[in-house]
């Protein structure tokens, strides 16, 4: 997380629960009603998502005066899934879609309030970004990539405001989590390990030998032949919930069995195998 996202969600994230469920549902009214009458039951719900294939210029989306076409969902999709040539699953492509209708109702809630960033806020983010990018893959983001990032931060500026001065009692968050217990259960989460290689002909070689190995022996491979930082923890990346991983790789993860290492996935960084160490149901 950049400094400048850091400084407007860290101030504000004890209260985001059932303040921010408050605020913005307060705050964005008057732009959900706009999509039907008042009488409307559509005006309530949000769009249904896109069906394959509309065209391009096609409105899939009015939020105030603002309109936005397929194109525009689709060069979205493009941001967060890459180019993977796998079509993401219905459930997927809804729970993105309702994503992107969101940010676009946040973003008209701030422009009639009159928020929008700094040029000093846009350039420090600008910089951190950078300052984060692989100096190897290093190169100027597009203009589309650029407003991108603005938006993101602008979002997050805006819900900075909305909770920043919101006080819930003990009381009533209390009162809200016996009535949401499901609300605050965590989704299953993998415990992932990982070993990169440089080669393709090194992974089709350390691929063979893991695969007949138990963790003990995959450990030992990915301390002594990783390249990866997570080498040094013998292959461990850490315990992931849905979306936290990049598309590509929760794909191959989340199809794996425990303990099954996966075929080999290449990316800008090498060749991976991934491990499924342990799922984990969902929590409280």
């Amino acid at each position: 997380m950049t400094p400048v996202m850091h400084d407007f969600r860290a101030a504000g994230a004890a209260r985001l629960g059932l303040g921010l469920a408050l605020a913005v549902c307060l705050a964005v009214g008057a732009a959900c009603g706009r999509r039907g009458g008042p009488d409307s039951a559509a005006s309530e719900e949000k769009p249904a998502p896109p069906d394959v294939p509309p065209q391009k210029n096609e409105v899939i989306l009015q939020v105030g005066s603002s309109f936005y076409f397929r194109a525009d969902f689709d060069a979205a999709l493009k941001r967060i899934l890459g180019d993977d040539p796998d079509q993401p699953t219905p459930e997927t492509l809804s729970r993105l879609f309702d994503r992107f209708v969101d940010d676009k109702l946040l973003l008209e809630a701030a422009e009639r309030q009159g928020i929008s960033l700094t040029e000093e806020e846009k350039s420090r983010y600008q910089e951190k970004t950078r300052e984060e990018q692989n100096p190897a893959q290093s190169r100027t983001p597009t203009a589309a990539e650029t407003n991108s990032l603005n938006d993101r931060l602008l979002i997050d500026k805006y819900s900075f405001i909305l909770v920043k001065d919101i006080f819930v009692s003990s009381e009533e968050i209390h009162a809200y989590y016996i009535a949401h217990k499901s609300d605050f259960l965590k989704p299953e989460r993998f415990k992932v390990s990982q070993i990169l290689l440089k080669t393709e002909e090194q992974a089709i070689d350390v691929l063979a030998r893991v695969q007949a190995l138990s963790e003990d022996g995959f450990r030992s491979v990915a301390r002594k032949e990783s390249m990866g930082p997570e080498a040094a923890k013998a292959g461990e990346m850490g315990v992931f919930s849905p979306g936290q991983l990049p598309y590509e790789i929760e794909k191959v993860v989340s199809a794996l069995a425990e303990g099954q290492p996966s075929q080999i996935v290449q990316s800008s960084y090498g060749f991976h195998i991934f491990r499924l160490d342990k799922r984990i149901g969902p929590e409280l």
